[in-house]
């Protein structure tokens, strides 16, 4: 969940880019689908995996279907991955950067979600991605990597 300084942000950067900048609100599917199935399924002594569970429910079917209402032309993603079109139908490839490949999350996308996402964090480190954003005009936060999951606060899992 952003808070006021990320919406502030995603906000100058849309403006920047001069395109449209929306605030959807997810939380409440996002708590059923994602982190309730987390929290049963950890119960359960199972190993869950939230994020291919958010991925199947929340960014490529509800997000997805928004941006196709809004009648945006594609779906731009953080996810570290790359995609083409092959002889039989888009393809899935690793990241360049392989420490942050995110390619297996991304197993069960389909053929016609492959075809309108983009990912453009694919073929650039971090390091040069902070370089074409200064030259973009955009400015480059100072942000930490996430090394948490979004689905179970820091500690929450030792309760």
């Amino acid at each position: 969940m952003l808070r006021r300084a990320g919406y502030s942000r995603a906000r100058r950067v849309a403006e920047t880019l001069g395109i449209p900048h929306y605030v959807l609100d997810y939380e409440a599917r996002f708590a059923k689908a994602v982190i309730g199935e987390f929290a049963d399924s950890y119960v359960n002594g199972e190993t869950p995996v939230p994020c291919v569970a958010c991925n199947q429910k929340i960014k490529f079917h509800d997000l997805l279907e928004t941006a196709e209402g809004l009648g945006a032309a594609a779906l731009a993603t953080g996810h570290y991955v790359k995609s083409r079109p092959g002889e039989t139908g888009w393809e899935l490839h690793r990241a360049q950067d392989k420490e942050r490949d995110q390619s297996y999350f991304l197993f069960a996308t389909t053929q016609k979600q492959l075809s309108y996402l983009r990912f453009p964090l694919a073929t650039g480190r971090r390091k040069r991605r902070g370089n074409s954003r200064a030259s973009s005009g955009l400015r480059s936060p100072r942000s930490r990597t996430a090394r948490t999951s979004a689905s179970c606060p820091r500690g929450a899992t030792r309760k």
